[in-house]
C-alpha cells in the first residue's frame, strides 16, 4: 500500500512540474507578443513624428518663402533647427517610453520559489525513505544497511 500512496505522491509531484511549465510558457507567449505589439506601436509612433516633422518644416519654409526670407540662413535657419531639435526630443522621449514598456519580468520569478523547491526536495526524500522502509520490510531488515548484501530466500 506504500508504495502505490509514493507512485501517487510522485505522479501528483510530475504533473505539478508539468503544469508549471505549461504556465511559464503561455506566459512567455504572452509576453513576446506584447514585444511585438510594443514593437508595431513604436514603428508607427516614430513614422508619425518624421511626417510631422516633414510638414512642420515645409510649412515654415512655405512661410518663410512667401515672406520673402531665405530658409538657408539667419532666423529661418534657427527656426527649422529648433523644429529639428523638436523632432529628435519628441523621438528620444517616445524610445525611452518604449524601452521602458519593454522591460520583461523574469519567467524564474514566476516559476517555484526555493521554499517550493526545498520542499520538493524533501518529498522526494520522504518517497525515497517510504519505499526503503517497505522494501527492508519485504525483505526482512536486511535493506536498511547500506553496503550490506541482500539475500533472498524463496518459498
Amino acid at each position: 500500500m506504500g508504495e502505490v500512496s509514493a507512485a501517487l505522491a510522485v505522479a501528483n509531484t510530475v504533473l505539478g512540474m508539468q503544469q508549471a511549465s505549461q504556465q511559464r510558457k503561455a506566459q512567455a507567449a504572452q509576453i513576446a507578443h506584447r514585444q511585438q505589439q510594443a514593437a508595431l506601436q513604436q514603428r508607427i509612433e516614430e513614422r508619425k513624428l518624421a511626417r510631422e516633422r516633414r510638414q512642420q518644416e515645409a510649412t515654415a519654409r512655405a512661410r518663410f518663402g512667401a515672406s520673402g526670407i531665405s530658409a538657408n540662413g539667419g532666423s529661418a535657419a534657427a527656426v527649422l533647427r529648433g523644429l529639428n531639435k523638436d523632432y529628435d526630443d519628441a523621438l528620444a522621449d517616445s524610445r525611452a517610453i518604449y524601452s521602458s514598456r519593454m522591460g520583461v519580468p523574469n519567467l524564474l520569478d514566476d516559476g517555484p520559489g526555493l521554499g517550493q523547491i526545498i520542499g520538493l526536495g524533501q518529498d522526494i526524500i520522504g518517497l525515497g525513505q517510504t519505499l526503503s522502509d517497505s522494501f527492508s520490510q519485504k525483505t526482512g531488515g536486511q535493506a536498511s544497511k547500506v553496503g550490506t548484501p541482500i539475500s533472498y530466500s524463496r518459498g
